[in-house]
């Protein structure tokens, strides 16, 4: 008997270790979002209970992302919305980085700079949407269901009104050269345009340019002897002609054009003649989005009927705005198809000589002192 009563408790004990073992292990808590320590953050409250978090890291201003999030959490009154705004460039090199760690990616990337976005996807770092989703954006629009294009940035120049009057601002790139080549002194350091080393629509948008060979060189050869001002951002380059800092600023997405005519009479705004530049502002979930749920919501409002009107009314003039020319709709239909084409703008040996060359020509060095 006793023998007996030994065995039965061995069993017993191997059957508790075993199942120790074997027992799936309970589901760790996912970390929550770390909050990146770069850019501007902005949060959106909740605006009932219990509250979910929406996490986007995105390389648009929040000015213009505002009313988009502010539809989304009407209909979506428990979802708080953490909005982090940032330089292209920084985003592209802190999601790559995040893309290595699971966990550390928020729900949501948006960027102006489509090419940043499809290289991620390319990386294996997207999660792609429904197709009942991404059937609601038109094939050009999309790539692989992971990278959805919900709105256009024709590149404009903006121009102080103080300076110039409709009649006499450069209405073409043709125009823009002619005027600088033939009074240098009177545009020095009185024009700016994006820094295309940190910017990536500025770079993007030069590359466009480049394609140009007829007038190109003789562009960024009338920068140079302008003395071009660099900046980060069309915001910043559409406050400094407000301020009449600079007199024209090139290369401007559209929306912070009209941003700028809105908050100032001072801002006038040309669609060039001779051909536009255009780029799209697209989204993408993130493979490891903590809240992939409200992640494919968001973007379902977005390409929803009132979301691309909200997208529309960002590049529709104000009434009382001067702008002059029309976005060309053929242009619009060859430059902004969403595709894989795009990855020949990351190609880091192309994009380092092509900087290599604008450098020289915007910043000759200076002449010798006699």
């Amino acid at each position: 008997m006793r023998r007996f009563v030994i065995l039965a408790v061995a069993m017993a004990a191997v059957f508790a270790v075993g199942w120790m073992v074997m027992r799936p292990h309970a589901p760790k808590a996912r970390a929550p979002y770390p909050r990146p320590a770069y850019g501007e953050q902005t949060i959106f409250p909740a605006s009932a209970r219990p509250a979910r978090l929406l996490t986007i890291e995105a390389a648009t201003d929040v000015s213009f992302m505002r009313p988009f999030i502010e539809v989304f959490q009407k209909a979506n009154p428990q979802v708080a919305v953490q909005y982090v705004d940032t330089l292209s460039s920084e985003l592209l090199g802190n999601a790559r980085a995040a893309c290595r760690r699971p966990g550390a990616t928020p729900d949501l990337y948006l960027s102006i700079s489509t090419d940043h976005l499809v290289e991620l996807a390319n990386s294996g770092c997207a999660s792609p949407l429904p197709k009942a989703v991404a059937s609601q954006a038109p094939d050009w629009a999309q790539w692989r269901r992971e990278v959805i294009a919900f709105s256009l940035e024709p590149a404009v120049f903006v121009y102080d009104t103080r300076r110039f009057s409709p009649h006499t601002v450069p209405r073409s790139h043709p125009d823009l050269i002619e005027a600088m080549r033939a009074d240098p002194e009177a545009w020095r350091g009185r024009i700016g345009t994006y820094d295309i080393e940190k910017s990536g629509p500025g770079y993007n948008y030069a590359s466009f340019d480049a394609r140009q060979a007829a007038i190109y060189g003789r562009l960024i050869e009338s920068f140079g002897r302008s003395q071009v001002k660099s900046y980060c951002c069309s915001n910043l380059m559409v406050d400094a002609v407000r301020n009449g800092d600079i007199a024209l600023a090139y290369n401007v997405q559209l929306s912070y054009a009209y941003a700028g005519q809105r908050q100032s009479r001072h801002v006038g705004v040309v669609l060039p003649s001779d051909y536009q530049a255009i780029q799209s502002r697209s989204v993408m979930v993130s493979r490891d989005a903590r809240n992939r749920a409200d992640a494919v919501a968001f973007v379902q409002a977005l390409l929803s009927p009132r979301g691309k009107a909200l997208a529309e009314a960002m590049t529709t003039p104000p009434p009382n705005g001067v702008t002059i020319g029309a976005v060309s709709e053929t242009e619009r239909a060859g430059q902004i198809a969403v595709s894989s084409s795009q990855l020949a703008l990351r190609d880091a040996a192309r994009r380092a000589a092509f900087i290599q060359e604008w450098r020289r020509a915007t910043r000759p060095p200076e002449a010798p002192s006699p």
